[in-house]
């Protein structure tokens, strides 16, 4: 693929909503392209993770737990996988393994702060929209300690 069909790829993704095209053309040259074979792990459930990768062609194969506890899902090209490691240490919370060989960007996130540090509107924008996404998942888990809290024993 080329820088082009990268950079129309990461505009077509939530997570760079906002970003111009002089920025997604920053983010796509300074992305790694990555060919992932069948059967590789990319990370792990609970390992430390540095960079966020993009899938642009294949699939992988998240899974969290084990055994009867275990979920599986499937991950194909536009998505991003581990965003939150752009910006912070953060662990994986799912296995990631290829199912069928993958084409991927992956975006270090010693590189994406730099970024982020050139650019600070758009740290703000990122900031902003994390905000809005830990305000909702408050208020889920507030309605869900309403109910739990209507259930007499």
């Amino acid at each position: 693929m080329s820088l082009t069909s990268d950079i129309d790829l990461l505009a077509s993704m939530p997570f760079f909503t906002g970003f111009s095209d002089d920025h997604l053309r920053l983010i796509g040259f300074s992305a790694e392209s990555r060919t992932l074979p069948e059967e590789m792990v990319l990370y792990d459930e609970g390992q430390l993770l540095h960079s966020a990768y993009v899938i642009k062609s294949g699939s992988v194969e998240a899974s969290r737990g084990s055994g009867d506890e275990a979920s599986i899902r499937v991950i194909g090209p536009g998505s991003l996988l581990a965003e939150r490691a752009l910006m912070v240490d953060m662990r994986a919370p799912e296995t990631i393994r290829v199912r069928e060989p993958v084409e991927a960007l992956q975006i270090r996130r010693t590189v994406f702060r730099r970024f982020l540090e050139e650019y600070p509107e758009m740290a703000q924008t990122i900031r902003a929209r994390f905000a809005s996404r830990l305000a909702a998942a408050a208020a889920d888990y507030a309605r869900v300690g309403r109910k739990l809290r209507a259930i007499e024993y």
